[in-house]
C-alpha cells in the first residue's frame, strides 16, 4: 500500500510518499520498508542495532521539545522514513547501521520526552542545551555545522573492536560527514527525494582503504 502524505511548509507544499508492506507502527518493532529506484525494498531492522567490526553509517537526528519546528505533526513520521531509507541504503552496501538522537532541551527530562516521540534510537544524549557533549559533536567542534533545530546528519565511520588478543580497544575512526539537512523545509525535500546520500565518499574510503 502506498501512503502519500502533503506537508506545508511556508506556503510551500511538498508530497512526499513510501510503500509499506506493513503498519507504520510494525516497521519500527520488526522491518523498515524504502521505497528506492528498484521499488519497496524490505530489510530486516533488529531492535538493537549489531556491533561489528567494520564501515558503519549513523543518522543522527537532533532537536527540541522547545522547538515549534523539531515538533510539527508529521515530523515523527518524516524521522522514521528516513531512518527506513537510510537503513536501506546501508544495507545495500553491505554496512552496519546505528541511529543517534539528541534532544537539546535544557532538561534532560524534557528532551527525553522528545527523542522518544522522535524515535526509537541506538544512542541518546539528553539535556544541558547547546552545551550537550553530542551537540559540541555534530555542531560545533568535530564536526561543525549551522546552529538549529531540527537537523538530520548522515555519518559514515569505521567500527573498530579489541582483537580476540585483547589488544587494541573499542575506537570509532575516519568519522565523515555524507549529508546535513538542517530545517524543516531542507528535511521534507530530501524525504521526497528518497533520502539519498554521496556516493563519492564512498569511493574515496576505498580508494585511501
Amino acid at each position: 500500500m502506498t501512503t502519500k502524505r502533503l506537508i506545508n511548509i511556508g506556503g510551500a507544499v511538498i508530497a512526499f510518499g513510501l510503500a509499506y508492506g506493513i503498519s507504520s507502527g510494525q516497521a519500527d518493532r520488526s522491518r523498515g520498508t524504502a521505497l528506492g529506484a528498484n521499488g519497496g525494498v524490505t530489510i530486516p531492522r533488529p531492535e538493537v542495532a549489531r556491533i561489528v567490526s567494520g564501515t558503519e553509517i549513523a543518522m543522527v537526528y537532533i532537536g527540541r521539545k522547545s522547538c515549534g519546528w523539531s515538533n510539527l505533526p508529521w515530523m515523527p513520521d518524516a524521522v522514521r522514513d528516513i531512518r527506513r531509507l537510510i537503513a536501506a541504503t546501508a544495507d545495500s552496501l553491505g554496512m552496519s547501521f546505528v541511529t543517534i538522537g539528541v534532544g537539546l532541551d535544557r532538561s534532560s527530562t524534557v528532551a527525553l520526552e522528545h527523542l522518544r516521540k522522535m524515535g526509537p534510537f541506538d544512542e541518546i544524549s539528553a539535556g544541558h542545551s547547546w552545551f550537550n557533549l553530542a551537540s559540541q559533536r555534530f555542531i560545533w567542534n568535530a564536526i561543525p555545522g549551522p546552529e538549529g533545530t531540527p537537523q538530520i546528519l548522515v555519518l559514515l565511520r569505521e567500527i573498530r573492536l579489541p582483537s580476540l588478543s585483547g589488544a587494541g580497544g573499542f575506537e570509532i575512526a575516519h568519522e565523515r560527514l555524507l549529508t546535513r539537512k538542517v530545517g524543516t523545509f531542507e528535511i521534507a525535500r530530501w524525504l521526497a527525494a528518497g533520502a539519498p546520500i554521496p556516493t563519492n565518499l564512498f569511493r574515496q574510503k576505498k580508494e585511501i582503504d
